[in-house]
């Protein structure tokens, strides 16, 4: 097939008047675009690099191809250069200047032109630059033919004698108006008008009174020297001055030029995650930013850097490719490792760098950008150098964008992720719009079940074991258990009989527990026996949750088993055994079940859950059972109920917060751990509640704590009692629960502490049920009746310790003054 070449000297010629021009490229070769993996067109890319005689024309490759076709730029060895190309429209643009008696006109437009001058016509191609004698009158004008109204009048000037700065301008600036962000070669042109050659001549150039650059010339002869210099217009605006000043013996000569930088506005893109601090499983960093607008913005030439502080073309740069576009309230994520991405998060990474494959959009690499894992800057800039949004972190800088100190240096597997409140994401561009979260947590917002369900209300150490016994004889395909820790023989022995039938059983332990892992010999049964026993334990020195604390059961993806209670026997005692207080609920429900077994895939797939090795230590030691006489038997209903899962740290203390915010006549809160100081956030809400007329009731296990970090409680209505377990001949007070308006119940295994509401896997079920709570009310106003107050104990003996420390001091002082000042009874 016969091709035509487009050159730059006009020899041959392709492309019609109005054409698309497809992009450049540095560097003397051939050039193909293909379309499809067939040639649209052929042509060559120059690169004129002309020495100081003359102005410095670089090079460009420039092709036409049609509008809206996507084109691959590939060299003379097949070698793709670009890819995803698109044709843009051209435009015409003329510039000319006298120099040295010299007409020259130059093409600043991306079109080739004919420009008329005194009846003649010049073709020009765009970056041509054309000279001709100058004619000799007082005004000559030049007109662009195929856009007359580009037009150019010229003025010859008279001969000047002597070294002379003639003019400064800026390369490709017809006018004085630049762009903010970019930068800028300013040129200044010096002419000797002398016989003689002129000797050490200094030409310095000034912004603003600032030098910006400066060069010297052993000597200026005939020849005219075009000295120039950088001009970066970042963090400039309105007008400026530009002064190039050249010394040369005891003279000095100068030129001033004014500058208009004008800086067009921009669409705010904010960057919403930062990962730096990878793993071995996880070898990816990974940013992600999002449009906060109602429409799609184009961020082609928008690039990433570590280095915002840099001249822009100092900087490294991730750039976005030609036809990048982010949609109105979408995000995208840049990768540095697609394929690893994909491994942890099950989905390709919208753009990559470095490691990647073939079906992941190419960021272009200018430099090395790589996130610091502990102290960084980064900024997304637009393509101007103007940064649109900046995050600072493990360091404090001053730098625009940014205000006040840097986010905390981060841990492994720590990221950043921006806050979000009730009207988007939070935008003060300081550490406090920022939370530190660790990659691989859950992030499941609320969900809400609804409809017709079989519930059985439980409670330990009363009528919990036979109920949980009977629903797991009656798995037929799977049986999924979370706990934290697991020594319960019966239900060890069920299990494994189920797992000889060809029962599907996983079990998930928290492998560090606090006391360490009790029942080794049980889970070393239930490995031996066909278990599949899992722990969730540190991995290279890090893990998601702090502990895994949830207690919940899986059935055949139909029924759910969910409490406050651990697989061991205070929590599912024996008939007649005693225990602790717990409080479980038995759910016949498919979407509520299959929720949680979703929740369980995910919470096993992570590399911080290994498979369980048997290990060996000396067995637990039986604690003696004691005789519990039983008052409750469970409670088992059919009705139309709204059921809303909690987890944590996703969603536990919102939940909570919206639970009691909507009381309005009791609160019942019966707690193992309950420290006011740690969440703050639910202590004020008890406190308004209080305050707004709700009967509010805490039970606390007396063991764990002291009655003084109550006072505040006390002292504005609370009530609070402080109840030992012996007193209701309890094991242990394990609940964590919370009736409201004995309507709703909350049950579930987060303890009211830092650690449970933001740190831990927990588990838990709002009931919206009259039957169900007013169940879980008689219990707790049993334990409420039954239990001594050791608080209030306490608090009397402080109070009594006081009086007698007063009354000593007071005998200590009665030596010192006169015993007939003091009545007689003290004396």
């Amino acid at each position: 097939k016969r091709i035509r070449l487009l050159d730059m000297d006009g020899s041959t010629w392709n492309g019609t008047e109005g054409g698309l021009i497809t992009g450049f490229v540095n560097g003397s070769k051939i050039i193909l675009l293909v379309h499809d993996n067939r040639i649209v067109c052929i042509s060559s890319s120059e690169v004129n690099n002309i020495d100081e005689g003359n102005l410095d024309v670089k090079g460009f490759f420039k092709a036409y191809a049609p509008l809206n076709m996507k084109l691959d730029l590939v060299d003379e060895e097949g070698k793709v250069v670009k890819r995803n190309l698109s044709a843009w429209r051209g435009f015409y643009g003329l510039n000319a200047w006298l120099d040295d008696g010299k007409i020259w006109i130059e093409n600043t437009g991306t079109l080739p032109e004919n420009v008329y001058l005194d009846g003649r016509i010049i073709r020009l191609y765009p970056g041509e630059a054309f000279d001709l004698p100058a004619v000799d009158r007082n005004s000559i004008e030049l007109y662009v033919l195929e856009e007359p109204g580009i037009v150019k009048s010229l003025s010859p000037e008279v001969k000047k004698k002597g070294l002379d700065l003639e003019w400064i301008r800026i390369d490709g600036v017809e006018d004085h108006e630049i762009q903010r962000g970019r930068i800028y070669r300013v040129r200044a042109k010096i002419k000797n008008h002398w016989m003689e050659e002129v000797r050490n001549v200094r030409v310095t150039f000034y912004l603003d009174g600032r030098r910006i650059g400066s060069k010297i010339y052993e000597s200026i002869g005939s020849y005219p020297r075009y000295p120039s210099s950088l001009l970066d217009t970042s963090g400039l605006s309105g007008y400026h001055e530009v002064k190039v000043e050249v010394t040369f013996g005891n003279e000095r000569i100068e030129k001033v030029m004014e500058i208009d930088v004008r800086e067009e506005g921009f669409e705010k893109i904010l960057i919403t995650k930062v990962f730096c601090y990878d793993f071995s499983w996880l070898e990816s960093e990974f940013i992600e930013i999002h449009n906060p607008n109602g429409y799609d913005i184009d961020i082609s030439g928008w690039y990433i850097t570590d280095e915002p502080w840099e001249r822009v073309d100092r900087q490294a740069k991730l750039i976005f490719p030609p036809g990048t576009e982010i949609k109105a309230g979408s995000s995208i994520v840049v990768s540095s490792n697609s394929s690893a991405y994909k491994n942890f998060f099950g989905c390709y990474p919208d753009f990559g760098y470095g490691r990647m494959e073939d079906s992941v959009g190419m960021m272009i690499e200018e430099g090395r950008v790589r996130l610091n894992n502990h102290e960084d800057v980064i900024a997304l800039k637009d393509e101007f150098n103007r940064t649109v949004d900046l995050i600072v972190y493990g360091r404090d800088m001053d730098i625009e964008g940014w205000e006040g100190k840097g986010i905390r240096s981060l841990r492994r597997g720590e990221y950043l992720e921006r806050k979000v409140d009730g009207k988007g994401f939070v935008d003060g561009d300081k550490a406090e719009d920022w939370v530190i979260k660790r990659i691989g947590r859950s992030s499941v917002a609320q969900m809400v079940f609804c409809g017709k369900m079989k519930v059985k209300a439980l409670v330990s150490p009363d009528c919990s074991l036979d109920s949980l016994i009977e629903e797991l004889e009656q798995a037929e395909r799977m049986v999924i258990i979370n706990t934290y820790t697991f020594s319960h023989p019966r239900i060890a022995d069920i299990l494994a009989r189920l797992a000889e039938k060809g029962v599907k059983i996983k079990v998930m332990i928290e492998g560090a527990p606090v006391e360490g892992i009790k029942g080794v010999d049980i889970l070393n049964l239930l490995k031996e026996r066909g278990v599949e026993v899992y722990e969730m334990r540190s991995c290279e020195g890090y893990r998601r949750y702090r502990y895994n604390h949830a207690k919940y059961c899986v059935i055949d993806n139909d029924t759910l088993i969910l409490g406050s209670a651990n697989l061991d026997r205070n929590g599912y005692p024996c008939r007649g055994e005693g225990g602790n207080r717990e409080w479980i609920v038995i759910i016949k429900n498919g979407s509520l079940a299959r929720y949680f077994y979703e929740v369980f895939v995910r919470d096993l797939s992570m590399p911080d859950v290994i498979e369980y090795n048997p290990r060996y230590q000396v067995s637990d030691t039986e604690e003696e059972r004691k005789v519990f006489m039983k008052g409750f038997e469970p409670l088992e209903i059919e009705e139309n109920i709204t059921i809303i899962p909690v987890l944590s740290p996703d969603n536990a203390l919102d939940s909570m917060v919206r639970l009691i915010r909507n009381a309005r006549e009791s609160i019942y809160m019966e707690q193992m751990i309950f420290d006011p100081y740690d969440v703050k956030t639910i202590s004020m809400e008890l406190l308004n509640a209080s305050g707004r007329g709700v009967d509010v009731r805490i039970i606390i296990n007396s063991r764990y704590t002291g009655f003084e970090r109550y006072m505040a409680l006390r002292d504005h209505g609370v009530k609070v009692k402080l109840i030992d377990p012996s007193d209701l001949s309890l094991s242990n007070i394990h609940v964590k629960g919370l009736i409201v308006d004995n309507s709703t119940v909350l049950i579930s295994s987060i303890n009211l502490d830092y650690a449970s509401i933001y740190e831990n896997r927990e588990a838990g079920l709002i009931i919206e049920n009259k039957m169900i709570a007013i169940y879980f009310s008689k219990v707790f106003l049993n334990d409420w009746n039954g239990g001594y107050d050791h608080g209030m104990e306490d608090y009397k003996n402080h109070v009594l310790l006081i009086t007698l420390l007063c009354i000593t001091f007071l005998m200590i002082l009665r030596g010192r003054i006169r015993c007939s000042r003091f009545p007689r009874w003290l004396r």
